[in-house]
């Protein structure tokens, strides 16, 4: 087993030989199932070497557990060794089971506790061998693997173990002599053919590789790493086609439940954005494997990418069902119910993704996004710092956070925090937009004219900043030309903006172009009718015009709208239209106003939580498709059970049978009711 050998590893314990092969012909990992070797000639000693009876039956105890309880297994060999302390077959098979457990040094102990016992014991040697290459200590392992071949000359896998170990280190001329020994020792194996193939591959020369794949294939039809080997090939070489053809043959002919084949033609298609293809795959997988979380995931992410938003949630949920504490796949859920505007749920999922990931950026962005959204200002800059605590580098951060400090109005603040922004990344546009907004905002005109400046110098199309100099200029009368121009750019890119053309029109009034303005000031209150600006502008222009009744009704419906502008109430009063303040339907927005802030100053009364139904349920022990019926989350009725039963038919012969750890799908109607038998 050869660590870095193309990303290929190989494990191979007593007389089993289990390969762990992945591919380094993407950049994304694939493994590669198990391929077995015939060759031991004189290597399997089978014979089991444990000389005290209570020993021997711990042995047996943990022999039995390898492949349910590892944990329980290896406490089995510790204790069977309390018998036995020089037992060999004990020191391997848990040195072994420690190696898969990728505790390498506890592992190398044992290991050569059983090769110091017996120098000649094989199993030793070959595990030790392969514990060192896996450890980064090519030189002893191979003169672990030179040794067990003085031994025993006619052993292959010593061969090829040597030889993955010489490709490693890209020492692949040594690396194909010795694999090329290994052949002449047994020409019917295909392994040292497909090895051959790897070292190929992992030079360059991909017409060769294919060529010693075939001949693995040759040698057995049924080898399946070499259909997936030649498979690599053509994906290396953008033959996408022919790599989809080859894992066919290999599902088609060889093996139906090959994971790794399926697996990538899944990848295949997803890079060719062929979704349709991609779900049949994984519905086949599924088919098999009903409760496989990554098919579910996949799944998901498909459906999000064609906007099948709650079908996404679905497959998400029964992901979480098999692994409730995957930070990702929460985060995932969290994004979809943003998009399917639930931000209740969404800051839940949030909340969690936290919980299991405190230092998790996106999710303490995303966290502060929401709360800012819902007016919980104070709460998103809780947020946002810890984001920047954990990573100080991200300029997008510090423009949240001015952001926020514009909202709460701590102008300064926010100047102090954009600046730092930018310190990081001088030239992002957004970082210079919200500085001059809130210099703007301190009365500092000359410091905003200069960011706005600055903005666009970075980005000629920014429309915002184009409107707000724009508008800069034509309020403070200077320039008007120049605002006119800016705002018709800005409306070029956003042409039905009412905001843009309320922009427009005032620099227009400023110019003494009264028609056009209210002529677009007219269409402007169409397009943004709750925008108190755009109406006192629109009374300030009829006026102008001396239409006074148009005037006064246009600035009380700005007033309706914000009642709180002084400015406005006293040029209402100059131009003796009354006291605004006295006019019933301002009479009737304030007391609207005044309920609006007490209601705020009273404890809202506690609202019950919101049932959750389930859309999976893992089932345990003792439960029955009636109980789960049953149950208040699923469908609180067990007559319902029948539903169940018919929407996972696929994994469920006998209703009255079901299995600790299934994940059943709950089926369900619209808005979350179950469908009608």
């Amino acid at each position: 087993m050869i660590k870095n050998f193309s990303k290929y590893t190989v494990f191979i314990f007593l007389s089993t030989a289990i390969i762990f092969l992945s591919s380094c012909a993407t950049a994304k990992k694939a493994e590669i199932k198990p391929a077995v070797t015939a060759e031991k000639k004189g290597l399997e000693e089978t014979k089991i070497r444990i000389s005290h009876p209570d020993a021997y039956y711990h042995f047996m105890l943990g022999y039995k557990l390898e492949f349910e309880d590892i944990n329980a297994a290896i406490m089995e060999y510790k204790t069977a060794l309390e018998f036995d302390k020089d037992s060999p077959t004990l020191l391997v098979r848990l040195a072994a089971l420690l190696a898969r457990k990728g505790q390498l040094e506890e592992a190398t102990a044992f290991a050569e506790r059983a090769v110091q016992n017996d120098p000649e014991y094989f199993p030793a040697l070959l595990l030790l061998g392969e514990i060192y290459a896996n450890s980064e200590k090519a030189d002893k392992g191979i003169a672990i693997f030179k040794k067990i071949i003085e031994i025993n000359p006619y052993n292959i896998e010593a061969y090829l173990n040597l030889g993955l170990l010489y490709g490693s280190l890209k020492r692949y001329d040594e690396a194909e002599e010795i694999i090329n020994k290994g052949i002449s020792i047994n020409p019917s194996s295909p392994l040292g053919y497909y090895y051959l193939g790897r070292i190929a591959f992992d030079r360059k020369k991909t017409g060769k590789a294919v060529g010693y794949y075939k001949k693995a294939l040759k040698v057995d039809p049924a080898f399946k790493p070499a259909y997936i080997g030649i498979g690599i090939v053509y994906e290396a070489q953008e033959k996408y086609k022919d790599a989809i053809k080859e894992y066919r043959r290999l599902l088609d002919e060889v093996d139906m439940h090959d994971r790794e084949a399926r697996g990538r033609l899944v990848q295949l298609y997803l890079q060719q954005n062929d979704f349709k293809n991609a779900l049949i795959e994984l519905e086949k997988i599924l088919e098999f494997d009903p409760n496989n979380p990554d098919a579910h995931l996949r799944i998901g992410l498909i459906y999000v990418e064609q906007k099948r938003y709650k079908e996404a949630a679905d497959q998400f949920d029964r992901v979480l069902m098999a692994r409730p504490d995957d930070a990702k796949v929460r985060y995932y859920l969290g994004t979809i119910y943003e998009e399917i505007k639930e931000s209740d749920k969404a800051i839940k999922e949030y909340k969690r993704v936290i919980e299991l990931d405190p230092k998790n950026i996106e999710a303490l962005t995303r966290l502060g996004y929401l709360n800012s959204k819902e007016g919980r200002h104070e709460e998103a800059l809780t947020y946002f710092k810890k984001a920047l605590e954990y990573n100080s580098t991200r300029a997008e951060t510090y423009l949240f956070i001015g952001v926020t400090y514009i909202q709460l109005e701590k102008y300064n603040d926010a100047i102090d925090i954009l600046q730092k922004g930018l310190s990081i990344d001088p030239k992002f546009d957004e970082l210079h937009f919200n500085l001059a907004v809130a210099y703007d905002k301190l009365n500092k005109k000359d410091e905003c004219i200069s960011e706005m400046k600055e903005t666009i110098k970075l980005n000629p199309k920014h429309a915002n900043a184009l409107n707000y100099l724009g508008y800069t200029y034509a309020e403070k009368g200077v320039n008007l030309n120049e605002a006119i121009s800016l705002i018709k750019r800005a409306l070029e890119i956003k042409p039905n903006d009412g905001y843009f053309l309320d922009s427009l029109a005032w620099a227009y009034f400023q110019k003494g172009w009264i028609d056009d303005a209210l002529e677009i000031l007219e269409k402007a209150v169409t397009i943004a009718a709750d925008d108190p600006v755009m109406y006192e502008h629109l009374g300030d222009i009829y006026l102008k015009k001396l239409r006074k009744n148009d005037a006064k009704d246009a600035w009380l419906k700005s007033l309706e709208i914000d009642p709180k502008n002084d400015k406005l109430k006293a040029k209402y009063k100059e131009s003796s239209f009354g006291d605004p303040d006295k006019e019933d339907r301002i009479k009737s927005k304030m007391k609207q106003l005044e309920e609006k802030e007490k209601k705020k100053k009273e404890k809202p009364p506690e609202s019950k939580e919101e049932k959750i139904l389930l859309t999976a349920y893992q089932v345990k022990d003792g439960d029955t498709l009636e109980s789960i019926a049953a149950k208040e989350e699923v469908y609180g009725d067990s007559t319902k059970w029948k539903l169940l039963y018919e929407g996972n038919r696929s994994q469920i012969r006998d209703p009255k049978i079901l299995h600790p750890g299934q994940i059943l799908y709950i089926p369900r109607g619209e808005a979350g009711q179950e469908k009608k038998e």
